[in-house]
Formats: structure tokens, sequence, C-alpha cells
């Protein structure tokens, strides 16, 4: 499995538990091992199935990634 596909699970499985925020992000940012690639990657895969969102999971979990894309320290 790629790591955007574990990035991408990770984030719908938080956004699904109820999460907070900074928990996610730190969960999140340990998860993509700083390849910020592969968030992105997670992030346009959840936006393209954001139509298919009928709990709000999808759209939490862009909230996570996009969290994580401003947050991280990128090399």
């Amino acid at each position: 499995m790629a790591t955007s596909d574990d990035v991408r699970q990770t984030a719908l499985d938080l956004a699904e538990r109820g999460e907070d925020s900074a928990t996610a992000v730190r969960e999140l940012l340990a998860c993509c091992g700083d390849h910020r690639v592969s968030v992105v990657v997670a992030r346009q895969t959840l936006s393209d199935a954001s139509g298919e969102d009928p709990h709000g999971a999808v759209s939490r979990a862009i909230e996570f990634l996009d969290a994580v894309l401003e947050r991280g320290s990128w090399a």
C-alpha cells in the first residue's frame, strides 16, 4: 500500500472517530513520515470523492489534511 493510501485511510478513520484536530494532525504527521506529496495525493483523492460523503467524514478528513499541510515542517 502506498503511503498516500495509508494517509488517506488514517485521515478518514480519524474523522469517523470524531478525533480533535490536534490529535489528528499529530497522527497524520507520524503516518506520512514527512512526505508532503503523500498528504497532497491523499487530499486530492479525498477531494475527488467528496460527493460521496453522506456523513461528512470525507470533508472532515480533508480539513485534517489541510491542517497537516499548514503545520508540517517539510524539508
